[in-house]
Order: structure tokens, then sequence, then C-alpha cells
């Protein structure tokens, strides 16, 4: 019978030997109460191996979190008084969405809030907010 150990991808270990020092030997409990008491304790430093352990998952997480941010885009800002046009979300039924236009707008930045937010307001002296319900033909 041939043992196969499963390696965990973050920790590079078995929970088993993360746990108790060891390795399983196979499915039944048994082979692991044996294993533990034959070994003695001097090879057995779980400290040592939860340590390098914990560096592991810190390193993976890293390379993670780069990999992450790699795809991230970074939100555009603006400033009071630009000129911005919002994506059309409108759906109308029985109307055909490729004929929607894609953006509304153009609409004025009246005040910067927090997290990548804003207020825009209708441009002076047109009001596309009102026509914006206004079914389109």
């Amino acid at each position: 019978m041939q043992l196969i150990i499963i390696l965990c991808r973050s920790t590079g270990n078995t929970p088993s030997r993360l746990l108790f020092g060891l390795d399983q030997l196979g499915e039944i409990h048994d082979f692991l109460r044996l294993s533990l008491d034959s070994q003695t304790k001097d090879n057995r430093n779980l400290a040592e191996l939860r340590a390098a352990v914990s560096c592991k998952i810190v390193e993976n997480q890293t390379a993670n979190e780069k990999t992450y941010n790699k795809s991230q885009k970074i939100a555009t800002t603006y400033q009071i008084n630009d000129y911005v046009d919002i994506i059309n979300v409108d759906t109308i039924v029985d109307a055909n969405k490729k004929l929607i236009p894609k953006y509304k707008g153009p609409y004025v930045v009246s005040k910067v809030l927090s997290a990548d937010r804003y207020i825009v307001i209708d441009i002076p002296g047109f009001q596309i907010i009102q026509r914006c319900g206004v079914h389109r033909q």
C-alpha cells in the first residue's frame, strides 16, 4: 500500500503535521496513536514548525494581494465644476437595449464626498435630470 500525502498549498504541510508533528500513516486512527507513542518529542518541534508555516502563510497572502491588485483600476478623481457623464443603467420595458444611449449627461460635479463618491447636478441652464424619465422614441 502506497502512502499518499496531500499538502496544503498555503501552509506546505499536512494538518496532522501541524497538530501532532508527524504525518498520519493511514485511514485508521490507531496508526496515528501508535505512531505518536513510538515517536520521541525531540524530532517534533511544533513551535518551530508552526512559526515557519506562519511565515509561509504571510508570503502567500502578500502574493495573493499583489495578484489581486494587478487587476484593479485606480478610481478617477474629479474636482468641483468638472463635467462628467454617468453610465446609463436604465432599462426600459420593450425597448431595444442596443439603441439606448450608453451614458447620461453631461453633468457638473457639485460636491466631492469620501470614498470616490460625488454629487452631480445639471449644467446651469439645462434640465437633463427632468428629461431622463421621458420615454424615448
